[in-house]
């Protein structure tokens, strides 16, 4: 009995206290593996100022996979400077050629060197660890992965391990290939905060056992809301912050991967139908329209 159903059929959760309560999450199923994306020296070429060049690769790898097999909801997360999947083993083969292209597509576009790799869930179980997986509703249209027990962590730190992980790791890329980045966008401004700062919080509990660790972000969690309110009060995302950049520079970042092996022509054509679609959305966003069945008013400008 195939099991690529098996992130589709979990429950999801509104409530953003559930991550860290273990009786809401399911265990991988044992034919899964884990994929993961890593940018060598991102902090450098973030110094450098190059941070949505960073960015962007590591949303390609989500993007490129989830475009396999549409059909198949997949657990992701991503990092920032990088990415982690769950896939089902239907989908290892299709998955190692969108990882080898993406892996071009980060050299060729924008000098990154991007380390792939698929690790089996048994390699993860062997070495002591599991991945347990949920879904949260962050928002009507987004449900967003969790992942516990320390699974996940592991398979990322393979891809820097020269001795354990070169088994997993793809270094000779070979020839180049095609993937399907379709859906990838990256055209908004940056985005003010309606508070004055925004603070990114990132924690790693070391604790005895999983339990203690669930207890322990159960606790961080409850002293943050008593910060900064509950999640729609400190959500840095909110109606009238967002804007459509015009800067060239900002965008070429999707037009580099969506087009990386597109001629001249199609390049052009590319960044026509851009300033088009963007023109049109701030029409539709501006004077609150509804079109093709979305309140663009939900998301209108300053």
């Amino acid at each position: 009995m195939s099991s690529d159903d098996f992130y589709s059929k979990l429950p999801i959760h509104s409530d953003f206290s559930v991550v860290s309560d273990l009786s809401k999450y399911s265990k991988l199923p044992d034919d899964w593996f884990i994929v993961s994306a890593d940018i060598q020296n991102s902090t450098g070429v973030i110094k450098a100022g190059k941070y949505k060049a960073v960015n962007i690769v590591g949303v390609s790898i989500i993007t490129a996979i989830r475009n396999i097999s549409p059909s198949i909801l997949l657990p992701s997360m991503f990092g920032g400077d990088g990415a982690s999947l769950c896939i089902p083993a239907s989908l290892s083969e299709k998955t190692k050629q969108a990882l080898i292209a993406t892996k071009h597509m980060a050299e060729k576009q924008f000098g990154l060197n991007l380390r792939v790799d698929i690790v089996p869930i048994d390699v993860v179980r062997n070495a002591g660890h599991e991945v347990y997986v949920s879904r949260y509703k962050m928002s009507e249209y987004y449900n967003q992965a969790a992942f516990s027990g320390g699974g996940i962590e592991y398979a990322e730190n393979l891809i820097k391990d020269d001795k354990k992980g070169r088994q997993f790791r793809f270094e000779d890329i070979g020839e180049e290939t095609t993937t399907d980045y379709s859906g990838l966008e990256c055209r908004w401004d940056n985005i003010p905060s309606k508070h004055g700062e925004t603070i990114a919080l990132i924690v790693k509990v070391l604790a005895p056992s999983i339990e203690e660790e669930s207890r322990i972000y159960s606790d961080i969690i409850i002293k943050v809301q008593q910060i900064y309110g509950a999640d729609d009060e400190c959500q840095p995302i909110y109606e009238g912050g967002l804007n459509l950049t015009s800067s060239i520079r900002k965008l070429n970042n999707e037009v580099s991967v969506r087009t990386h092996k597109e001629s001249m022509i199609s390049v052009l054509k590319y960044w026509a139908k851009l300033y088009i679609q963007n023109i049109l959305g701030w029409i539709f966003m501006t004077f609150k329209l509804n079109v093709a069945g979305v309140h663009w008013g939900h998301i209108s400008l300053n």
